[in-house]
């Protein structure tokens, strides 16, 4: 009885060991079903392209070894997969920065009992595989809430200093008056005011910082390659020498000023 099965992989920062590992156990698993009489044809292969658009093939591990591809050049996606003639197969796909089941995944299909122990021993590998994790990604809601609030505070400051002197004061009416007597509500209406200035432009700001962390990363390569590295780096050190001293300024000014 054949059978199917397939993950999703995301969330992942894949080294080079971890390619390893997963070339070694599909080359393991391969082994029972190559000795079987009646295949005519078996083969294990590793697909790597670059981001130069330079394509490398082998039906070997070369590829993973020390001072080839992964180790000299900027890597976009990598492809392994076993195949044979009796419909057997595992396909493991790769791709940097995507987020979907058609780029990242794990498929293995073949006679049942084969596919359920070689599915659970492929997912355990990827499953050890470091997590894209950051308090970045984790509080992405809080965030964009916290940070809509704040940068409706940068918008109005900029407003207070530039054109908001020279409107005239509005009459009094019944809706400021009321705000008046109830100052509560008068600064519940101020914050919300202040959160939904700053919420668009806060949307794509967190959402242009998330892509800083893609679901699926490869961790391997020249260091002076590894460009989205050095993007968190530089706005880490941005945020933290220029932008934090700024806004508590504007705050410690709008609120203890």
């Amino acid at each position: 009885m054949k059978a199917t099965r397939t993950k999703e992989i995301k969330n992942r920062v894949f080294k080079k060991e971890n390619l390893e590992h997963l070339w070694d156990k599909i080359q393991k698993k391969s082994v029972g079903l190559t000795t079987k009489s009646g295949l005519t044809y078996h083969v294990q292969r590793i697909t790597i392209n670059c981001l130069d658009g330079t394509t490398y093939e082998s039906d070997n591990n070369d590829l993973l070894k020390p001072g080839e591809v992964l180790d000299t050049k900027l890597c976009k996606a990598i492809h392994i997969e076993y195949r044979d003639s009796s419909d057997a197969y595992i396909d493991l796909s790769l791709r940097c920065g995507a987020e979907d089941l058609y780029y990242n995944h794990i498929t293995v299909r073949g006679e049942r009992d084969w596919v359920s122990s070689t599915f659970q021993e492929l997912e355990e590998l990827i499953n050890a595989v470091a997590p894209q994790d950051h308090w970045f990604i984790r509080s992405k809601v809080l965030v964009l809430h916290l940070g809509a609030f704040i940068s409706g505070v940068f918008l109005f400051w900029i407003m207070s200093v530039t054109w908001l002197p020279y409107v005239p004061s509005p009459e009094e009416t019944s809706l400021s008056l009321f705000l008046d007597k109830y100052e509560f509500i008068r600064w519940g209406v101020a914050i919300f005011l202040t959160w939904a200035m700053g919420l668009s432009p806060m949307w794509l700001v967190r959402n242009f910082i998330l892509k800083l962390w893609p679901s699926i990363e490869f961790d391997f390569g020249p260091e002076h390659h590894k460009i989205v590295k050095k993007r968190r780096n530089a706005i880490t050190m941005l945020f933290s020498v220029l932008i934090l001293p700024f806004l508590i300024n504007i705050l410690s000014g709008l609120f203890f000023g």
